[in-house]
């Protein structure tokens, strides 16, 4: 049944060519967990069609579901229609609800399915006018493809019929496009390409015929009919039958020299210079769409991420392809160079400029590839600009970052050949008005494991790093496969060398003696086991650490300092840390405006990378590239300086993000601080070392500690506390006070009551020799708190009395606010279910006030408490949802598990036993994670609701939601929340 898509309206996109992705104007939407994703998923390939309940069931669960499965079914689609319909006009359009079934309406332009069938029918049509413009149509069809078409369908371990047509579908325009490629004279180019496709597709008939096509129009007639006899055996032995009509008219045309094997568009005849690259490209293809168009020598791709803003298609007259070393720059070239051929007539020619380092040479080397002879009367510039004045014709100039100041004499050598083309590679830009920048990114990386822990190899196929790994594997290890076994270490190791092709190539030779697995193992001295690579390669490319070092030469003395300096960096850092870490460093590095320049320069080299995250600008290195400015950073005189400055930075970020978590700067102060967390792991390490400072340690630790609880990072907190309070033992005690503080506040919430009150006591004490009031009022309510999780109500009275008095003494209405609060706890347990909402809503006045968001979605969830215990269910659901969602948006998981527990006993009092259910078994997930167990005194509540749900539900049904709440993401979790 096809449904009317007229009134959608808003524009969004939709990927089902990989890994399900949904996105509006750049962001993608987080759409929950896989069954979640299975349904839209499943309503995406019947785009535009009603698909009954009864289909999307078994696409979710199998033949076997649940007994819960529509109700659970019904949930996910509210879920996906607030996602997709959240803010838009044609909101009840979107995903609509029909009879019999269930729709996503979609335009043709907006799923990528669409995008691929479209530019796929565009190419097939343009094959009989125009071979080359079909070839670059059918390309860019192929390019939307981002891995393995619709995994997400995977979940039952079962794949839909219609996905696996849609593989033969890609495969099919792959052959058109090289039927395309063949007809436009790009024969002798593709014999690479099409070596590594019949080794990966052995039974496909056409493509050993084209590749015999190709040998044959590169002038190898005895490999064509060579390559049919492989072809023939490889038949033979897999399927028992002799090759079909059209391959064996193939040979029979090799053999007789026929004439309809010439291409139809003549190839040109060129002089060019290109040297044979020793493998097939692997991946890249949207890079290599993206460079030929704006070479002018492609018409089916988009302009692609990594090019600078103001570029035009085939306008270009320098087109630089800027990246760090081992990103591919070279490799990726030379196969623009080789595909863009027919275009320029006059020739593509590679100059090499690796092994040069005076600028002035650069001009005499493009003639000498040009083979220009000098003259004595003339400068040699002017000569070879007269020899490409009125030729069209295309330069690589491979490695340009070591001549970097003989930029200029290419400027002009574009500007006096009008039809001259210059494709560069290079570490940096060669900042001239001609030069249109490309920036290459390292190969993307492959997903990771699921939440069930399992990683098959369908998942990784597609992805241009996997497949680079195996291939150059089983050059070293003949039959080397992808497995169910070692397809989890092949995904970690690309992640490990951040997908840079050289680092991949280098990692697959070494399966020769280390099996995916233990190289893994062994990966955390990546410089020293990258190393090996083919003796007929530029030095600089035979290992990592060359790579790397051949960009570390080319810097200037400040250049060096700071790029050793950032190495102390963990997981990127703000200008204003770099600015404050390398200032009165040794050895040369300055601070204030030259640390800018000099950061600018690092990245314009492709040494830092930037980008935008947490609100603002935050620089980083390729972990490879911080390995090695480490060792240097290690070597040098200023390290200890260098560590102790970056220490101390941090440390007054945590005082100011400290203080910051208690006011109404939460939501900003939980972003800037979690986007720090390495780097605070890193000050800790040093500040807790051997050479570190306790000081530091102790500091560090106590102020992270309302972080730690708030984030649920709880386990780390207490590990780092423990760590700096053995370290800083004899230490001033207003240095100790905020550790014990902290440490007792993470003992409590990990449910160790003991300990905790141990601490808290100690910080007492300290409170009261250091004469700070309103630490002392803090470790009092902190006490209180003990008391009451022993149920000792007049000793929590007791001490919430004494702490409410010094908080008024000395105008801290937060500490205040805390101790009203808990002694609302103290109520509700008393069963003073009236009482406790009257000082909840005290505190809540302060909270608001206060602009706490922490504290307010606490206590709303208080008061939600007392309004299920008196029957008010309304006001608790609205109290409730307010609290899910300011806990969400601090990415408060401790909030949202005990939201989720308060929502479930809610569910189950509005007659929703199943929902109850999943809505429990969410937040044991949640509490597991961030390993908070229940209260010792909530637990007889959780466990008296946990039993009544079992006795309503019965054992399969409470077995099948349990299991259901397991799976669902927290964001799926927070939507369901939301329908009780």
């Amino acid at each position: 049944m096809s449904v009317d898509r007229a009134t959608v309206v808003s524009s969004v996109e939709f990927g089902v060519l990989g890994p399900l992705e949904v996105s509006e104007a750049g962001n993608l939407f987080r759409l929950g967990g896989p069954k979640q994703r299975a349904v839209l998923a499943m309503l995406l390939l019947h785009a535009n069609e009603v698909v009954s309940a009864d289909r999307l069931v078994e696409a979710v669960w199998g033949e076997k579901p649940p007994a819960n499965a529509r109700q659970t079914l019904q949930v996910y689609v509210a879920n996906l229609r607030r996602l997709l319909n959240r803010g838009r006009v044609d909101a009840a359009e979107r995903l609509a609800i029909r009879h019999g079934g269930y729709s996503v309406l979609v335009r043709p332009d907006e799923l990528d399915l669409d995008v691929f069938r479209q530019r796929a029918e565009t190419g097939r049509a343009a094959r009989g006018t125009d071979p080359r413009h079909a070839a670059d149509l059918l390309a860019s069809a192929l390019a939307v493809w981002r891995g393995l078409a619709f995994p997400d369908l995977g979940v039952t371990g079962a794949t839909p019929p219609e996905v696996a047509a849609l593989d033969e579908q890609r495969l099919g325009v792959l052959e058109d496009r090289i039927d395309a490629d063949l007809d436009a004279g790009r024969g002798a180019v593709l014999v690479g390409e099409l070596d590594a496709l019949v080794s990966t597709y052995p039974l496909r008939e056409r493509l050993h015929g084209q590749r015999m096509v190709a040998l044959y129009r590169a002038g190898r007639q005895a490999d064509a009919l060579q390559a049919y006899q492989a072809a023939r055996a490889t038949l033979l032995e897999q399927l028992g039958v002799e090759p079909g009509p059209e391959l064996a008219r193939v040979e029979q045309a090799v053999l007789l020299q026929d004439p309809w094997l010439e291409a139809s568009v003549p190839a040109a005849r060129t002089r060019s210079v290109l040297p044979a690259p020793a493998h097939p490209l692997v991946g890249r293809l949207e890079e290599l769409c993206a460079l030929e168009r704006l070479l002018g020598a492609g018409q089916g791709a988009g302009q692609g991420a990594g090019v600078d803003a103001g570029a035009h298609h085939g306008q270009a007259r320098v087109v630089s392809i800027l990246g760090p070393g081992g990103t591919g720059k070279s490799r990726l070239a030379l196969e623009v160079a080789r595909r863009v051929q027919s275009s320029f007539p006059d020739g593509v020619f590679f100059v090499p400029l690796a092994a040069i380092s005076d600028p002035r040479l650069v001009v005499s080397t493009i003639a000498n590839t040009l083979r220009v002879k000098e003259t004595p009367d003339r400068p040699i510039a002017s000569v070879v600009a007269d020899r490409l004045s009125d030729q069209v014709t295309l330069l690589v100039l491979d490695n340009f970052e070591q001549v970097l100041p003989a930029a200029g004499a290419v400027g002009e050598l574009v500007s006096a050949a009008p039809a001259l083309k210059i494709l560069v590679t290079s570490r940096a830009a060669l900042n001239i008005s001609a030069e249109c920048r490309y920036h290459l990114e390292p190969l993307p990386l492959p997903p990771l494991p699921t939440q069930d822990g399992h990683l098959c190899p369908e998942r990784l196929r597609g992805n241009a790093a996997v497949e680079l790994f195996v291939d150059r594997a089983r050059a070293v290890v003949d039959g080397f496969e992808l497995t169910d076994g070692n397809a989890e270490s092949v995904a970690r190791i690309c992640h490990r060398i951040d997908g840079l092709p050289l680092a991949v190539e280098l990692a697959a030779a070494r399966v020769r003696v280390l099996p995916p697995d233990a190289l893994l193992k062994r990966l955390d001295a990546r410089l020293r086991l990258l190393r090996g690579g083919p003796a007929d390669v530029p030095t600089h490319q035979r290992t990592l650490r060359d790579t790397i070092a051949w960009s570390y030469d080319l810097l200037d003395p400040p250049e060096r300092v700071l790029f050793a300096t950032c190495a102390v960096f963990a997981g990127g850092c703000t200008l204003d840390a770099v600015e404050a870490v390398s200032a009165d460093a040794t050895d040369g590095a300055a601070g204030g405006d030259d640390v800018l320049d000099t950061v600018e320069s690092l990245v314009g080299q492709s040494l830092l990378r930037r980008h935008e995250a947490c609100g603002g600008l935050r620089f980083f290195m390729l972990q490879t590239i911080r390995d090695f400015a480490g060792e240097l950073l290690d070597a040098s005189a200023g390290a200890a300086l260098t560590r102790r400055r970056h220490a101390e930075y941090y440390l007054r970020l945590a005082g100011q993000g400290s203080s910051g978590l208690a006011g109404a700067g939460q939501e900003h102060w939980l972003v800037r601080l979690n986007a720090e967390r390495d780097n605070f792991r890193a000050a800790l390490t040093w500040s807790t070392g051997e050479n570190g400072d306790p000081g530091t340690a102790l500091g560090l630790a106590g102020a992270l500690a309302r972080f730690w609880e708030m984030t649920g990072g709880l386990e780390e907190g207490g590990q780092w506390l423990a760590s700096a309070l053995r370290v800083g033992a004899g230490q001033p005690p207003e240095l100790l006070l905020p550790a014990f503080t902290g440490a007792g506040t993470v003992a409590w919430a990990k449910g160790d009551h003991v300990r905790a009150a141990e601490l808290h006591q100690q910080a007492l004490d300290l409170a009261r020799y250091t004469g700070n009031r309103a630490a002392e009022a803090f470790a009092l309510n902190n006490l209180g708190v003990q008391a009451l999780d022993r149920l000792d109500f007049p000793a929590a009275n007791a001490l919430y009395e004494k702490a409410e008095v010094i908080a008024a003494s000395i105008d801290e209405p937060l500490i205040g606010a805390m101790v009203k609060h808990n002694v609302g706890e103290a109520l509700t347990r008393q069963a003073d279910f009236g009482g406790a909402a009257a000082m909840y809503r005290e505190a809540l006045d302060v909270f608001r006030a206060q602009g706490n968001t922490w504290y307010v979605a606490g206590t709303l969830r208080g008061l939600a408490v007392t309004a299920l215990r008196q029957g008010d269910h309304g006001y608790a659901r609205d109290v409730l949802r307010e609290s899910v969602e300011l806990a969400t948006q601090l990415g408060a998981q401790l909030w949202i598990a005990e939201d989720l527990e308060t929502l479930s006993a809610l569910a189950q009092a509005c007659g929703s036993p199943a929902r109850a259910t999943v809505l429990l078994s969410t937040a044991e997930q949640v509490r597991r994670r961030i390993g908070i167990p229940v209260e010792e005194f909530e637990r007889h509540e959780w466990e008296r609701l946990a039993s009544s749900l079992f006795e309503q539900l019965g054992d399969d049904a409470f077995a099948a939601a349990w299991a259901e709440g397991e799976l669902l993401s927290l964001a799926e979790a927070i939507d369901l929340a939301t329908l009780v």
